[in-house]
């Protein structure tokens, strides 16, 4: 007697029902998901933003945001106000064919000095053996970290790829082959702090440390590097997160648990002169901040978690030890409908770790606009003036302690739409004058 196929599979008839059932309910929910852009949406849209931005064709130039102000260049609204120096800024700039680049400007904009920066020369071959291998040592990556030494030399990250010492004729002193990148800050005792990252990959011991993750994902480290270009000190920030107890704010926080885990965007650490001011902490602690998860932590320099706060500010970039017990912070506030929104509010906002209590000391008003969905960088001066990266605007500007603009910069247009991010700017007491006695000082020729 014959038996027909499907009498002959008719046992597995519910198996087959079911796994139809589920492939039509992915593709229909992955459809909405797409469509209405609704959760997990924006977690899945921006888990591996930078990663999928280093990868892009040249033409996309991922570093390109939509202009936004009308003009572009220099401006000095109140001279008296302005602190003296020159300002560090890195960007892409149209004359090395939109390529990254740092340059020193004086106060009217004219360029001091300049640095090069072609990632895919630096490293012709990528120094990484990791799956990501050969994704950051392209022309189009970024400068995202920097520290201006007063004989010209500059120490500085090129995104994800490694850190790099250079004189001032753009020679190549060191380079550090370790994925680098966002923030190069200078201690007491000269040495530098930089945020760091390495994928985690299928087989990697250092996968078991951290259960409920799934590989490849990136662990966050903080380096302590020499001025001769050696680390001196590693400190896996995820280590840190789950011998302190928090590894619950990744499961609760809706991110992924896969890429970009924590996307730890800066390093500082607390100097002789202001830990006095900081009764829950000492000279030599750390502070950092992850954009993924929204926290700034402070943590001993063995990596124990000594203070955190979540859940007052969004998306935050650059917390920074300030006078009386103060951190200050770049508050994105990435909480609007979309990154290329004009209703931003990003602000320069202030905790106090020993109190909780938290005060706004910038907030753009009236014709003034400041936000950023993410990047940006903050510096107080010397004269109590704020030196202001609005990145995605491609504008550094400053503000008086009252929160009038007494000076800006603003980049070049790519195009009539679109102007490249810009990633820091930072101001330097230096002059003319000083920077004329470096081996190699001027503008592009």
């Amino acid at each position: 007697m014959k038996i027909s196929a499907l009498s002959r599979y008719a046992d597995k008839l519910p198996i087959l029902f079911f796994v139809g059932a589920l492939c039509i309910f992915s593709f229909a929910f992955g459809t909405v998901v797409i469509k209405f852009q609704v959760f997990p949406y924006s977690v899945l849209n921006r888990g591996f933003d930078e990663w999928n931005a280093l990868t892009a064709e040249p033409a996309r130039r991922s570093y390109l945001r939509p202009v936004r102000y009308d003009e572009s260049g220099t401006k000095v609204y109140d001279l008296e106000q302005v602190m003296p120096g020159a300002t560090l800024v890195t960007t892409h700039w149209p004359e090395t064919g939109w390529t990254a680049g740092i340059r020193l400007i004086d106060v009217n904009g004219a360029t001091l000095n300049h640095w090069d920066v072609r990632p895919q020369e630096i490293w012709p071959e990528s120094p990484h053996e990791d799956h990501a291998k050969g994704v950051a040592n392209v022309e189009w990556n970024n400068v995202h970290g920097t520290y201006l030494f007063p004989n010209g030399d500059i120490i500085f990250s090129v995104e994800f790829l490694g850190l790099i010492r250079m004189n001032s004729c753009g020679e190549e002193i060191w380079k550090l082959p370790y994925r680098t990148h966002h923030s190069v800050e200078r201690d007491d005792v000269g040495n530098f702090w930089v945020s760091g990252t390495k994928w985690i990959e299928e087989g990697d011991e250092r996968a078991e440390l951290f259960p409920g993750l799934v590989v490849p994902f990136l662990e966050d480290t903080i380096l302590e590097v020499s001025p001769e270009g050696d680390i001196l000190r590693e400190i896996s920030l995820l280590d840190s997160f789950y011998r302190g107890g928090y590894a619950h704010l990744i499961w609760t926080s809706g991110s992924l648990l896969t890429g970009d885990i924590l996307h730890l965007n800066d390093v500082e650490v607390l100097s002789d002169e202001l830990a006095e001011q900081f009764p829950l902490f000492e000279a030599g602690d750390i502070v950092v901040s992850s954009r993924t998860l929204s926290f700034v932590a402070v943590l001993a320099v063995e990596g124990d978690i000594k203070w955190l706060s979540t859940g007052d500010f969004t998306r935050q970039h650059d917390p920074d030890f300030e006078d009386n017990g103060w951190i200050t912070v770049l508050d994105n506030r990435t909480d609007i409908p979309s990154p290329d929104s004009d209703i931003g509010a990003s602000m320069i906002r202030s905790i106090n770790p020993a109190t909780g209590e938290i005060r706004d000391l910038y907030v753009a008003e009236g014709d003034e606009q400041f936000y950023s969905s993410w990047a940006g960088k903050h510096q107080r001066l010397a004269n109590g003036n704020r030196l202001i990266t609005e990145a995605w605007a491609g504008r550094v500007f400053e503000i008086s302690p009252e929160g009038e603009t007494v000076w800006e910069w603003i980049s070049e247009p790519f195009d009539e739409d679109l102007v490249p991010e810009v990633f820091e700017g930072t101001r330097y007491d230096i002059d003319a004058a000083q920077v004329a006695t470096w081996k190699c000082s001027g503008p592009p020729e």
